[in-house]
């Protein structure tokens, strides 16, 4: 089981995905989603684009952002607003011809 990533209830950040491709796959749309409960597996239903970072072609990965993820009321607010709990952060790759959502684990948020 890996780590859960830990945010501050009155904050808003960013938080890194790693996506492993077999081509660069910055040229398409990403989106993430959060839903509530750590054993939901259900996809979310309001997806918030992100943004690409880097891609590595040696190690087949890239690095993406997540939008801001946290309070409404933080400066700047979040754009995914959470609230004391634990959820489950998802992200959506869309390319010409298809969609790849994956489970990137828990999110607790204290």
């Amino acid at each position: 089981m890996t780590t859960p990533r830990r945010l501050a209830a009155t904050t808003s950040q960013k938080e890194p995905a790693r996506i492993y491709a077999d081509a660069d796959p910055t040229g398409n749309t990403i989106e993430f989603g959060v839903t509530t409960g750590p054993l939901s597996s259900t996809q979310p239903s309001t997806w918030v684009a992100g943004s690409w970072d880097t891609w590595t072609a040696a190690t087949g990965s890239a690095t993406a952002l997540t939008p801001l993820i946290g309070s409404a009321t933080a400066t700047p607010p979040a754009t995914i607003v959470v609230t004391a709990g634990t959820y489950r952060l998802w992200v959506r790759v869309t390319t010409a011809g298809e969609q790849v959502v994956l489970d990137l684990g828990l999110l607790e948020i204290y």
